[in-house]
């Protein structure tokens, strides 16, 4: 019985020895950051944590308690290299860590959305940036700070942001649709079309993306002078959204270059039932009728033009062309004169 008695001591003993072992792991520096952090004293845990971690550059716990502190005082670069420091040593505090990660990342992202929305466009860069350098593979980030950069006329960092961004998440299609605009509004046309076509391949044809990159895609053929693929590509776009002015009005500019004047007329008039006041088709409508020789058909179109730009003598000029060509010689010199006294100005 004594020696049963003496076994169960020693075996308590042992036990009291881990647990002393166990609870004396942490640094008294540690603890007493702990102990700021609940008084609010972030300046005196930080300065605690570093003593811990010059006493032991392995204290995963002292670098996640640095963490926490530079997070609350809005220190997030930071906060994320203490926290890379306490992941790299252990993954205990994974979990703590990615939750308090998330949240300063919202944060930081509905800051930069906010500092957007107000026009406060570098900082909603700052902001978008450090959103990035928190989460990495953040698409919305790069998303954001992509179209800050566009609107600031940073095209090249817009540019550069989205290629990153495919690099994490080469099946967005909007990222390449995004992107390929970007290179057409630069006039890096084959450039946009190589993206685009690769959106297209992708896409559900019913999807804005498809459609999106059909648009683009077509602009860029047109600037390219590639006009049958433009041509082509603007009417499988015109299936998808069949009410995009921009769309039809630049077939009809190419029917009419390519003396396809009916349906260029046809386009235009299209582009007028979205846009009764489109100035640009109503001069087109009166040109085309005029290659056509159909002089009295072209003069109600070019009278509409004359009134929504009174001051365009180009307008006037032709105006006075189809009523001299309709036998109005009289009518056709007052438009001819009009057009005259305009250029004189």
């Amino acid at each position: 019985m004594k020696r049963k008695i003496l076994w169960l001591i020693g075996i308590t003993a042992v036990l009291l020895m881990v647990f002393v072992v166990f609870t004396g792991c942490q640094n008294t520096a540690v603890t007493s950051a702990k102990v700021y952090m609940q008084q609010n004293n972030y300046d005196k845990a930080i300065e605690q944590c570093k003593i811990a971690i010059d006493q032991n550059p392995k204290d995963a716990e002292a670098y996640f308690v640095l963490g926490k502190a530079y997070g609350t005082k809005g220190l997030y670069y930071e906060m994320k290299d203490a926290f890379d420091n306490s992941l790299a040593i252990s993954n205990v505090r994974a979990f703590d860590i990615n939750a308090l990660k998330d949240r300063y990342w919202r944060e930081i992202f509905n800051s930069g959305v906010s500092s957007y929305r107000r026009d406060k466009l570098d900082d909603a860069v700052a902001k978008f940036i450090l959103a990035i350098k928190l989460i990495p593979d953040s698409i919305s980030a790069y998303k954001n700070l992509g179209i800050t950069y566009s609107q600031m006329g940073k095209d090249s960092l817009a540019v550069e942001t989205y290629l990153e961004a495919i690099k994490i998440a080469p099946q967005d299609l909007k990222l390449k649709t995004i992107l390929g605009a970007l290179y057409y509004k630069n006039a890096e046309y084959e450039k946009s079309i190589d993206v685009l076509k690769k959106v297209v391949e992708a896409a559900d044809p019913n999807s804005k993306e498809y459609a999106d990159a059909m648009i683009s895609m077509a602009f860029s053929y047109d600037f390219l002078g590639e006009s049958e693929k433009a041509k082509e590509t603007y009417l499988v776009a015109l299936s998808k959204v069949p009410n995009n002015k921009d769309i039809v009005f630049n077939l009809g500019r190419l029917n009419f270059m390519q003396k396809n004047y009916e349906d260029a007329i046809e386009n235009f008039q299209k582009v007028l039932e979205i846009d009764p006041e489109d100035f640009e088709s109503y001069l087109n409508i009166g040109n085309a009728y005029l290659q056509l020789e159909k002089f009295e058909e072209s003069i109600p179109f070019y009278q509409k033009a004359v009134e929504l730009k009174p001051d365009n003598a180009n307008a006037w000029n032709n105006l006075g062309v189809a009523y001299v060509r309709a036998g109005n010689t009289v009518k056709g010199k007052e438009a001819f004169d009009k057009a005259e006294s305009l250029r004189g100005e």
